[in-house]
């Protein structure tokens, strides 16, 4: 219980860490992605595969905006 306590602690800061880097890019980004990860993460049991998800597209909006820019 710890354990997932813990996990999910560190989840959110990962996910609000990611969206204070996107908002520097594109407020309208991190409503349409970030926000119901948010939500999906608080429901979640799997905040491992929440964090790997979220992750992953966090990188690939950063790789499109690098590559856009």
């Amino acid at each position: 219980m710890i354990m997932f306590s813990f996990n999910m602690h560190l989840a959110v800061q990962l996910m609000i860490y990611h969206i204070g880097w996107l908002s520097f890019l594109s407020p309208t980004v991190v409503d349409i992605l970030f926000i119901p990860f948010l939500k999906l993460l608080m429901l979640s049991f799997y905040t491992l595969y929440v964090q790997i998800i979220a992750f992953s597209i966090f990188f690939l909006v950063v790789l499109f905006y690098l590559f856009k820019i």
